[in-house]
């Protein structure tokens, strides 16, 4: 009985911790050059924008051909390690990457400004 106790009282007082996940929107404005001042894609092509946080990828056909788009991800963070690509058949191009915070109005990675609500 004292073993029954004993298990129940440890079960009662271990911490719970509930990993909640949000649904966020990103807004991505990406620069219209490179920073060497050349085009994203060949001809003059708008980048196909391509969104990386923390090593999750996401895509979006509306984010083709463009320099604004919005895309949606989840997390259970309010802080984030961010890679946004220009992505194409064989090697995409960095359009920026670093940290944001879902308490900053902008942040700017690279050659692009993101918003995260």
């Amino acid at each position: 009985m004292k073993k029954i106790f004993g298990i129940l009282i440890l079960f009662v007082c271990l911490p719970v911790k509930a990993d909640i996940t949000h649904e966020y929107i990103m807004t991505i404005q990406v620069e219209p050059s490179k920073p060497n001042g050349k085009s994203w894609d060949r001809f003059g092509g708008k980048p196909d924008i391509m969104l990386v946080v923390e090593n999750m990828r996401y895509t979006s056909v509306a984010c083709k051909n463009t320099y604004r788009c919005e895309m949606k991800f989840t997390s259970n963070a309010q802080k984030w390690y961010i890679e946004i690509y220009d992505k194409d058949l064989s090697l995409h191009d960095l359009i920026g990457n670093g940290e944001c915070q879902l308490s900053q109005n902008t942040c700017t990675l690279g050659q692009a400004k993101v918003t995260i609500r």
